[in-house]
């Protein structure tokens, strides 16, 4: 595995376009070496990550020196391709739109003025009680004068 490797699997990050180093890799014995290469979802809000897999086989020979030679081979499902690419896409968030003109929002009677808490009819019921009191007041007042 590649230096900076952790439990078998090497991380990398580009952020925006760009070409990546997974890495020198040393070989120690003449074998078929398979890796996996995926790009993680990390959920970004509004992106769709490529999901194609490649995988690479590296085929190590001894030549005639008895010098160990690599050679490798990438597929992208059952096709040999030269090099890894992943392709994501962005989508812009589209705008929250208005609600028409008398339409409800949420089901919501439309108000024209915000609600405070405080109701209008309460408080023109409450005037109105205190100008008949007041009028009662004066009316009693009025009444003692005339018995005098």
């Amino acid at each position: 595995m590649p230096a900076g490797s952790v439990l078998g699997k090497k991380v990398v990050t580009v952020n925006g376009a760009g070409e990546i180093d997974f890495g020198d890799i040393e070989f120690k014995a003449v074998g078929k070496y398979t890796y996996k290469v995926v790009e993680l979802d990390t959920r970004l809000a509004n992106y769709t990550y490529d999901s194609t897999e490649y995988t690479v086989v590296v085929d190590v020979t001894a030549d005639a020196n008895n010098q160990l030679v690599a050679n490798y081979e990438i597929k992208k499902g059952a096709e040999t391709v030269n090099d890894l690419t992943f392709n994501n896409k962005y989508e812009v968030p589209k705008a929250p739109t208005s609600p028409s003109k008398g339409k409800t929002i949420n089901n919501a009677k439309k108000h024209k003025s915000p609600k405070t808490g405080d109701s209008t009819e309460d408080l023109m019921l409450m005037i109105s009680i205190f100008a008949v009191s007041v009028l009662m007041l004066i009316g009693a007042v009025g009444y003692k004068k005339r018995m005098r």
